[in-house]
Parts: structure tokens; sequence; C-alpha cells
């Protein structure tokens, strides 16, 4: 298993955290919570949980797709096992050499899986 740095998404407190795969069954979960092109592009790393990628007049609506991510993530949570559950948090990139906002699924066992393809 790789090991990543992560900090809470309000917090600055690093700590180091176990990544592994995101199993078939789980991503297909997740993704059946999608709602529209926006929600699909956040899952696959094409649009940013900060709302940062938001360019010209979507950067206008800010709150409404603020409300679509947290919408999308209050799905999410009710749909996965007892013990699992999402959050945005920073992750340390290595090859970036940088922070970014990642999708993680955390496990009752503490490791995590990233949800999409930010990190790479």
């Amino acid at each position: 298993m790789q090991i990543i740095k992560i900090r809470e998404y309000s917090d600055s407190d690093v700590e180091t955290i176990a990544l592994r795969d995101l199993s078939e069954d789980t991503e297909k979960t997740i993704r059946a919570c999608a709602r529209g092109s926006y929600q699909r592009d956040l899952l696959d790393g094409l649009e940013s949980w900060s709302g940062s990628s938001l360019k010209g007049r979507a950067g206008q609506y800010g709150a409404r797709y603020h409300a679509s991510r947290t919408a999308l993530l209050k799905r999410i949570n009710a749909r996965l096992p007892r013990g699992m559950y999402c959050e945005p948090t920073h992750v340390y990139s290595e090859s970036r050499a940088r922070w970014v906002v990642e999708l993680l699924l955390y496990y009752g066992d503490g490791s995590a899986s990233i949800v999409g393809q930010h990190f790479a």
C-alpha cells in the first residue's frame, strides 16, 4: 500500500494514511450517485472539489455548484456501507509538489482510496 500525506480540509495538521485501490463495486455505487455532467466530472477528476476550476460564467454561479457538490456527497455517503464515508481532503501530490483537494473514500480500518484522477 502507498502512504500519502493528508490534511483535513479546514485544518493545517499533516497526517499520513495508507492508500488502497477502489473496488469496482464501490466505484459503481459512487458513480451511480452522480446526477448531471458536472457531478460526473467531479468524480472523474475533471472538475475541482474546491470549485477552483469554475471559470467565466460558471464562476458567477459558485453557490449553486457548491450546493451540487454537497448534494452529491450526501447521496454518496447515504449509499456507502456503515463505517465508510467520502470527504474532500487536501492530499500532497509529490509529482506536482503541492497540495490538491481530492475526494477520499475512508474505510473503517484507517485506510482510504482516492476517487477521481487529480492526484496523478
